[in-house]
C-alpha cells in the first residue's frame, strides 16, 4: 500500500504530526503573543451599566438606563470615596465582589457627536439595541408578533432585574479591572485617576477595553 502524501512529498502522517508539535510549541511558548480571550458583548453590557450612572452629558439618563462613567460616580461605587482615598488599593477579589453588588441598568446609545450628545437622554434610545431586544424575547418580556405589547423600552426595568441576577461573568470583571489600571492584582486610587481623566462613555467603554477582544452575536 503506497503513503499518503503530503506537501512537498512528505507523507501525511508525518506532516501532520510535525504540524501538531508545533502548534504545541507555540501555544506554549510564553515569548509569542497569545489570541486574546474573547467576551460576548452581552457581559460587557451588563458590567458597563453597573459601573456606568446616570449622569449623561449635562442631562440626567432616564430611569432603568444608565449612561456615562464619571470619577466621582466609580470612586464612589468602588469605595475609593472617602478622605485618604490616595492611598485605598482594591483586589481583584474586591472588585468582583464591588461589582456584583452594584444595581444594573441598561446603557444608552451615545447620540451623535459632541454637541448633539447632549440629547442622548432625550433620544433614549438602549444600546446594542438586536441584543437588548434578543435578551427581552429570551426572558419572555416581549413577543414582536404581538402588535398590541408593551414598548420594549418600557421593559428595561424588568430585564435590568433579571441581568443583575445573572451576576458579571469573572473573566470580563478581571478584563475591567486591568483595563481600569490595576496591576499586580492590585488598583489604587491613582491609578484610577489615570484611566479616567475625562468621563467615559459606552463607546468609549468598548475601546477601553479593547474593542477587538469582544463577539457580537450577529
Amino acid at each position: 500500500m503506497l503513503p499518503l502524501f503530503g506537501l512537498e512529498g512528505a507523507p501525511l502522517a508525518k506532516s501532520f504530526a510535525v504540524g501538531l508539535i508545533a502548534t504545541s510549541l507555540v501555544s506554549n511558548n510564553p515569548a509569542v503573543p497569545q489570541p486574546q480571550q474573547q467576551t460576548p458583548i452581552l457581559e460587557v453590557i451588563k458590567i458597563y451599566g453597573k459601573l456606568a450612572g446616570q449622569e449623561c452629558y449635562g442631562s440626567k439618563a432616564p430611569q432603568g438606563s444608565s449612561c456615562q462613567i464619571t470619577m466621582a460616580g466609580i470612586k464612589q461605587k468602588l469605595n475609593f470615596d472617602h478622605d485618604d482615598n490616595t492611598k485605598s488599593t482594591i483586589d481583584q477579589n474586591e472588585f468582583r465582589d464591588l461589582i456584583d453588588g452594584l444595581d444594573f441598568q441598561w446603557p444608552l446609545k451615545p447620540f451623535g457627536l459632541d454637541k448633539s450628545l447632549s440629547k442622548t437622554a432625550t433620544m433614549n434610545k438602549g444600546a446594542e439595541t438586536r441584543v437588548f431586544m434578543e435578551e427581552l424575547e429570551h426572558y419572555g418580556l416581549y413577543d414582536p408578533r404581538n402588535p398590541t405589547g408593551p414598548l420594549p423600552t418600557s421593559l428595561r426595568p424588568k430585564l435590568n432585574t433579571l441581568l443583575q441576577n445573572e451576576g458579571v461573568d469573572s473573566a470580563i470583571s478581571e478584563k475591567v479591572f486591568q483595563a481600569l489600571g490595576g496591576k499586580n492584582g492590585k488598583l489604587d486610587f491613582e491609578q484610577l485617576q489615570h484611566t479616567f481623566n475625562s468621563d467615559i462613555d459606552y463607546y468609549g467603554f468598548l475601546e477601553l477595553i479593547g474593542k477587538e477582544t469582544i463577539t457580537w452575536p450577529y
